[in-house]
């Protein structure tokens, strides 16, 4: 008899929903395109080892269910975000890539609950998951965004998230406004660089005006 396959360890939220709008992966291989997934047919896409999973992957780092790629539609309930313990689900170790996880880069991270689009969740994998070449946290949802890429375990493949035709007002608009919310992310980032260089040049300069402080009274006077 054939071997049966485990449950996936993902339950669907309730925010989940179908794009409006078409949505293709770009596989890209050693700097070469090799194919192309959709993924505006079906709610959530699952990523894994296993021939059952919408994209079926051989690479032997990869999780039998490794990753879900997830959309939430613009007129989505408000989301309860999604948190569980990691499934025991793990590849054969021997892999070079980190085990633990650092925390999650929140720059890239984006709640569910406030926005609209694409979103990939790691499933407790032994080997990880890459957002832009950033380690993702497991069980967490990550936005992902037109134009990022995300890569699985120690395989080379890179899937970018691209809209599939530049000629439709709607995708423009959703473009649009992709830009406008990487934008601000990146000016909120800029301010909080910026005050964190004027809160380490203050503290020197509070440091150094006290060591001073203390070499001048250390000077002898002359009678």
């Amino acid at each position: 008899p054939s071997p049966v396959a485990p449950p996936l360890p993902y339950t669907e939220p309730h925010w989940s929903g179908i794009p409006k709008l078409p949505f293709h992966l770009t596989v890209i291989k050693n700097g070469t395109v090799v194919s192309q997934v959709g993924v505006s047919s079906k709610p959530f896409h699952v990523f894994g080892r296993l021939p059952s999973c919408d994209v079926p992957l051989e690479h032997p780092s990869i999780s039998r269910h490794h990753l879900v790629l997830q959309y939430r539609p613009e007129d989505a309930a408000v989301a309860t975000p999604t948190t569980a313990a990691p499934p025991n689900d793990a590849s054969p170790s021997g892999s070079s890539e980190e085990t633990t996880p650092p925390s999650p880069d929140w720059s890239l991270f984006a709640s569910p609950t406030s926005e609209a689009g694409f979103y990939v969740f790691d499933l407790g994998s032994t080997h990880g998951s890459y957002l832009n070449k950033r380690r993702m946290q497991p069980r967490v949802f990550y936005r992902f965004r037109i134009g990022q890429m995300v890569r699985l375990g120690g395989s080379t493949r890179l899937f970018l998230l691209e809209q599939e035709s530049q000629g439709q007002g709607g995708v423009e608009e959703e473009a649009e406004r992709e830009r406008e919310v990487f934008e601000r992310q990146r000016e909120a980032l800029e301010r909080m660089e910026a005050g964190m260089r004027e809160r380490r040049e203050r503290e020197a300069k509070e440091r150094e005006e006290v060591t001073w402080g203390m070499v001048m009274d250390e000077v002898p006077t002359v009678p």
